[in-house]
Formats: C-alpha cells, sequence, structure tokens
C-alpha cells in the first residue's frame, strides 16, 4: 500500500551502542552485587528449567549456552550482557520507527528506546542470574513483533508478527504487555501522521496474529508441556471480568507500591526527570501533529 513501510527501520550502529551503554549503566549495580534472587535459588539447587512453565525457548536457549550440561549454569551478568545487546538493537529499530521524518539525535533515540529496559518495572527482571536473558529475549521479540513493516500483504505481516508472538509466550508471557503497549502507540503515531487507513489495518493484523498465535500456543505447548502444582494453576485464561475486578485492580497497587519504594531520593529525582523530560518530548510532536491533521480535514 502506498505510504505505509515496505521495510524494517534502517538500524544505526550508533544508536545501538548508546543504548546498550546507558543500559549497562543502569544494570551495573545488579551486575555487582551479582546474587541469587528469588527463583535463582531453587535453580541452583535442583537444576529446574522453564519448560513446565510453558517457557520451552528459555530452556532452549541456557541449555545451548550451557553446553547442554546436566544443570543449568550461572552466567550472569553476561546473560543480562547478551540479553540488553539484543534489547538495544531492537530500540534503536523502535526509535527509527517512532523518529520517521523527524531528526534522529542521540537524546530522541534514549527517550523513545531507553524505556524498554530502563524502568523501575524491569529491575526485578534484569535482577534474575537465570532468567534475565530469556525475559530480555521475549522484550525484544515483542519490540520487533510491534515493528513487523505495515506495507507487507497482510498474510506476510500476520505470519511474521505470529511468529514472533509466539517466541515471545514461549520465552516468557508478560512481556506480551510490550506488544500491546507498542501496537497502540504506533496505532496512535500514524493516526496523528494522518494514515487512518493503515493504521487501522495494522492494528487488527496485529491483534488477530495475537489471537491465533494464543490459541495455537494453548493447544500445543500448554497441553502437552505445563503441569505441576505451581505452574498448572497459573496456566488458565481468566474471565474478563476477574481481570477488570480483581487483578487490574491489584496489579495498580502493586505498581503503586513499586514506585512509591523506588522513586525517592537520588533514583527518584533522575528516573522523574526522565520520564517527564519523555513525555514533554512526546507531547511536543503528538499535540501539534493533531492540530495539522484537523485543519487538513477542515
Amino acid at each position: 500500500m502506498a505510504g505505509m513501510d515496505q521495510s524494517w527501520p534502517k538500524l544505526h550502529s550508533r544508536h545501538v551502542w548508546l543504548l546498550f551503554l546507558l543500559s549497562c549503566l543502569f544494570a551495573l549495580p545488579i551486575f555487582l552485587v551479582n546474587v541469587p534472587y528469588m527463583d535463582d535459588n531453587a535453580r541452583v539447587l535442583y537444576g529446574y528449567t522453564w519448560s513446565r512453565s510453558g517457557r520451552i525457548f528459555s530452556t532452549f536457549l541456557m541449555n545451548t549456552l550451557g553446553l547442554r550440561s546436566r544443570n543449568v549454569l550461572d552466567l550472569a551478568p553476561l546473560g543480562q550482557i547478551l540479553g540488553l545487546l539484543a534489547l538495544s538493537c531492537c530500540g534503536a529499530l523502535l526509535a527509527a520507527r517512532l523518529l520517521r521524518g523527524r531528526r534522529m539525535d542521540d537524546l530522541s533515540v534514549c527517550l523513545c528506546a531507553l524505556p524498554l529496559a530502563v524502568q523501575p518495572f524491569f529491575l526485578e527482571n534484569l535482577s534474575y542470574k537465570f532468567d534475565a536473558l530469556p525475559m530480555l529475549m521475549a522484550q525484544s521479540c515483542a519490540v520487533l513483533a510491534a515493528l513487523v513493516p505495515e506495507g507487507w500483504s497482510g498474510r506476510r505481516l500476520f505470519a511474521t508478527c505470529a511468529a514472533f508472538l509466539f517466541a515471545v509466550m514461549c520465552f516468557y508471557q508478560p512481556a506480551l504487555n510490550t506488544f500491546l503497549a507498542l501496537a497502540v502507540l504506533l496505532f496512535v503515531c500514524d493516526t496523528c501522521e494522518g494514515r487512518d487507513q493503515a493504521a487501522w489495518r495494522a492494528l487488527g493484523l496485529r491483534v488477530a496474529a495475537l489471537g491465533v498465535t494464543y490459541g495455537v500456543y494453548h493447544f500445543v505447548i500448554i497441553r502437552h508441556f505445563v503441569h505441576g502444582s505451581y505452574a498448572g494453576p497459573h496456566s488458565g485464561t481468566m474471565s474478563l471480568h476477574d481481570v477488570l475486578s480483581g487483578m487490574l485492580w491489584n496489579n495498580l497497587q502493586q505498581a503503586r507500591a513499586l514506585l512509591a519504594s523506588l522513586l525517592h531520593g537520588g533514583p527518584g529525582v533522575v528516573l522523574g526527570l526522565f520520564y517527564a523530560l519523555g513525555a514533554a518530548f512526546v507531547w511536543s510532536g503528538v499535540l501539534p501533529a493533531c492540530a495539522a491533521q484537523t485543519e487538513l480535514q477542515s
């Protein structure tokens, strides 16, 4: 379709290394502490992997890095570093997509891409010695699923997006939140640029790919791999009523408690300024674009 991207955004190596350096700087205290965190202790003691939780790609990846030894090897902080490098590449692609037609200075790229990893809610993921790499790979696949070029044919876009989403579920299912957030963000950006038809088409294909991929994952992976006293009960799908009445409210409370504990003192000032600057940057571009589109339509 005319006016739609036919290829992936251009990857600038300078931006990749900039994002990688800043992400590693953010995670440096975790690297230096180098202590087991939550599930790490059980993996050290019993060597169990992730397949029973439906995360078969996580098991395959860590077994491959461990040369298929009997137990999962402690590669920290190598796992976090490799994962942050992969996520930095995807972040640079995301920044190029969001800044399409605009100046791609270092500050703009960082504001668009760094929140993929540099955020309070991702600190826990980076703290795992064993899980960090699969979680970062899931985050990377979620970004790629949202960035599949809209100019591709519907079948190709759908299949590619579904493949990345299947990888997300097999690495770490909660990373689907990143895909959903980016799908909405790209939809808003496209509509503000006056590409309503392309925006609705891409959003519909992404949602359809998510629904079909979940069905395949449920019948192929959950039924055959997920078992155990913990994973089994957590593999069920919640009803919309339970999500809205219970889970959503519970997540909001946990988010408030986490932010209250993290956003104080020096870190609170630094992160607060970073996100305030990011919000001002976004709205400085969104509001004029929306106003220009309104003038053209009138």
